[in-house]
């Protein structure tokens, strides 16, 4: 039976904008206007930015965020919503409500023993949303919060004695996150995180705190895989009422790929703040479309930091060559590989493309080591690839390209390599595509003793792969001697991302080739299996 709200405790037509609210309301989720009313108090008077002169008065969908987060009740008057996601463009006022949330959690909301912590992605970052509170303890009428307050700037922290709290300022660059207890937790810029380690140590720190609160605020990124762009999909689930999770809130200012951009209505639908202070007006708005639509690389930054339009994932690079290229290692002595798990990889063509080979090692200490290398049939590239002759030249010069006489690619000019691996580690399996199977599966087994497996070359095979894979090259988990076809191949992948955010590489231009890469993932999938799992069962796992 629905739950009858009373009047008093009903919330405001516009806070009720979902079919979640509306499920809420009928489980005896209700409006706390004091609640509402109070944190618009409290941030108006006391929050400042080292930008704002004067008073702050908050502008009409900031009042409708903050009281929306502090408004809403759950049935037995602890805070409903348990997670927040602000998407929004830059020069809109996200970083003035990270502000504002941090001193209202650390001064004047309820929860005893507040720990209030930011996630920024680099140290500098982290200082400068430090600054921004400590210019709120500091600024001319807060007497009553600097009394309380003690800044330790070396630490980014702010203690407050009276209330047995603390704020910190934390970053990528640095550990101290593990085991907090917070009360809130404020993640900044969501999509600059190139690793999920820090998100992932404090996505359930609030859980052990009955009014704990994780908000996640950012603009738009340019990896459709990375873990901010699902909760960007999870909002848009939410507003459109088929994800009616009652705990979860977002506000979403984002235009369309389909919109018509030069438009100012989409202008305004997209940015909230537009037109309302001196400096972001309509005017400036459309003469930086204009500059930036002369240069292609401008107009994508424009349309993800202006509009809100995450790029498509043709238009990025997986990895980026610095980021390949920061994992480039010595190679490990021969005597430390030998006593090390193997697997390959093969990726196979039998006319132009280049067939690939390619092998990761567990090392010791739970890191990665690959190696790869690649054969083409002469004849093929010189009647399809001559544009990619020179570049083929490079690779066979340092010694991780074969080029083969003929038009066909012969698979005997591959097999001593195979067979070669066994003498330089404890080789698990070789992993195929589907049509090397057919062409060396059975002979690789019954001939060599060596375990062949086929690799599926879809979405949701590659999907988990290709995102632990990213992750260990910006964590530097995976080494590699800096192997020049590789790092071609690297460069070429793109990602085909399906519905449910599963990669799949694939080249965007016919001269690229990514087959190396394709190679490497196959064999990586393995290792990262196996390293999960001790030793002795870890042969034959099939990656899912």
């Amino acid at each position: 039976m629905p739950h009858h709200c009373p009047d008093d405790k009903r919330p405001p037509a516009w806070a009720v904008r979902t079919a979640a609210d509306r499920k809420a309301l009928e489980a005896g989720c209700f409006w706390d206007a004091a609640a509402a009313e109070r944190v618009i108090r409290f941030v108006e008077k006391y929050v400042t930015s080292r930008f704002i002169e004067g008073e702050l008065r908050l502008f009409e969908w900031q009042v409708r965020f903050l009281q929306s987060l502090y408004g809403w009740r759950s049935a037995d008057g602890t805070r409903r919503f348990k997670t927040a996601l602000l998407h929004v463009p830059k020069k809109n006022g996200k970083t003035l409500l990270v502000s504002a949330i941090a001193a209202y959690e650390l001064f004047g909301a309820v929860q005893p023993k507040p720990l209030v912590v930011s996630a920024s992605t680099t140290l500098k970052n982290a200082e400068q949303v430090f600054d921004n509170l400590k210019s709120t303890v500091n600024k001319k009428g807060n007497e009553k919060l600097k009394a309380i307050s003690n800044p330790v700037p070396s630490e980014n922290l702010i203690e407050v004695p009276k209330r047995e709290g603390e704020y910190k300022a934390l970053s990528s660059d640095e550990g101290g996150s593990e085991g907090l207890n917070c009360s809130c937790v404020i993640v900044d810029e969501a999509h600059k995180h190139k690793s999920p380690a820090l998100f992932n140590t404090l996505e359930y720190a609030t859980l052990a705190r009955p009014d704990g609160i994780l908000i996640i605020i950012s603009t738009a990124g340019d990896d459709l895989t990375h873990w901010y762009y699902g909760y960007v999909r999870r909002g848009r689930n939410l507003l459109e009422g088929k994800d009616l999770d009652p705990t979860f809130y977002a506000e979403l200012y984002e235009a369309k790929e389909t919109d018509n951009l030069e438009d100012p209505a989409v202008w305004k639908r997209a940015n909230p703040s537009l037109d309302l202070y001196d400096g972001y007006t309509s005017e400036r708005f459309a003469s930086t479309l204009a500059t930036a639509k002369k240069d292609t690389a401008a107009w994508l930054n424009f349309v993800r930091y202006r509009l809100n339009i995450f790029c498509r994932s043709e238009d990025a690079v997986w990895i980026q060559l610095a980021e390949w290229d920061h994992c480039r290692e010595s190679r490990p002595a021969a005597a430390v590989l030998a006593g090390c798990r193997l697997w390959l990889g093969l990726d196979g063509s039998q006319t132009t493309d280049p067939t690939s080979l390619s092998a990761v090692w567990l090392l010791p200490d739970k890191r990665y080591y690959a190696e790869s290398h690649a054969w083409v049939a002469e004849d093929g590239v010189r009647k399809r690839e001559k544009s990619n002759l020179p570049k083929y030249a490079q690779f066979v010069a340092t010694n991780c390209m074969t080029i083969t006489p003929g038009n066909l690619m012969d698979k005997n000019a591959v097999l001593p390599a195979i067979l070669a691996y066994q003498g330089r580690g404890q080789l698990q399996q070789l992993v195929m595509d589907g049509s090397m199977v057919w062409v060396f599966g059975s002979e690789m087994t019954s001939d060599h003793g060596i375990k062949a497996e086929k690799m599926p070359q879809s979405n949701r095979y590659f999907g988990p792969v290709v995102k632990q894979f990213k992750f260990d090259v910006l964590e530097r988990r995976l080494i590699h001697d800096g192997n020049e076809w590789l790092r071609w191949c690297i460069n070429a992948v793109r990602l085909d991302v399906n519905k449910y955010d599963e990669g799949r590489p694939y080249r965007k231009k016919s001269a690229d080739h990514i087959d190396g890469a394709v190679s490497l993932l196959m064999a990586y999938s393995q290792a990262v299996q196996a390293a999960a799992v001790p030793e002795q069962s870890s042969a034959g796992v099939i990656f899912l």
